[in-house]
């Protein structure tokens, strides 16, 4: 019987100490998702999200009013890598503007999850527990499969009994993560980017204010080429992303 059970906790072991990628849909806004992939071994957890789009990012929104103007300026998109630290809540982010790329360190506000509902949900023929959050402005429900033993998730989420395989931001029909394949990996067969020691990084309060630098001068770009007689009046932008309030803004 001790051998019997011994050779199950060697198998249950073993199977959790495989390399995992889970590849997730990302639908970011009302005209494009991209696909992220997870990627979960002893030693790291990488998350990166692709830069090729899944929707068609030619469709444009309609115009409500005969003096309404959309601009959209195409920079080119980069893949985004999320590092995630085993030990604490800090995140390494690699990102760009431009051509330029960027680490960002993100330290995360701590999360507390609610798991205290009995609602279940089945994907990818794992059975997922329901739990809800808060998170920089926006209110969260994940479901997790406490039959894969890791505390990660897509994107920036984390901290339940296991794996998430489905986030998304409540009331909204964007900001949501779906897993829609599950696998284990080979060590060989994992090439993960790495963060070079020399590297130097930026809080993310910092790359925000360089990003919203870069949009404002696009901006002012597109109003030196516009006729004299035309009147442009700058509306403040929402956010849209699952971030709309970060912890030092009031």
């Amino acid at each position: 019987m001790n051998k019997i059970l011994y050779l199950l906790i060697f198998i249950s072991n073993f199977y959790f100490s495989q390399n995992l990628h889970i590849e997730y849909v990302n639908n970011n806004s009302k005209f494009t998702s991209f696909k992220e992939d997870l990627y979960i071994t002893n030693e790291n957890i990488v998350s990166i999200r692709d830069s090729i789009t899944l929707e068609n990012l030619d469709k444009t929104p309609k115009i409500k009013e005969s003096n309404e103007a959309f601009f959209f300026v195409k920079d080119k998109l980069h893949n985004i890598a999320y590092f995630k630290n085993k030990k604490n809540d800090t995140i390494i982010i690699k990102n760009y503007i431009d051509e330029n790329y960027y680490f960002i360190e993100d330290i995360l506000p701590k999360t507390e999850w609610n798991i205290n509902y009995t609602e279940t949900k089945n994907i990818l023929g794992y059975e997922c527990n329901k739990a809800t959050t808060f998170f920089r402005g926006s209110k969260i429900t994940a479901y997790f499969t406490k039959k894969i033993k890791t505390n990660t998730g897509p994107y920036k989420f984390g901290g339940l009994n296991g794996l998430i395989l489905e986030v998304f931001e409540n009331d909204n029909t964007i900001n949501s993560w779906k897993a829609i394949k599950l696998e284990n990996l080979k060590q060989k067969s994992i090439s993960l980017p790495q963060i070079n020691k020399s590297e130097k990084t930026i809080t993310l309060k910092e790359f925000l204010a360089l990003n919203q630098k870069k949009i404002d001068e696009d901006f002012e770009e597109i109003l030196k080429k516009l006729p004299k007689e035309v009147v442009v009046n700058r509306n403040k932008i929402e956010r849209t992303g699952i971030e709309t309030k970060y912890e030092w803004e009031n």
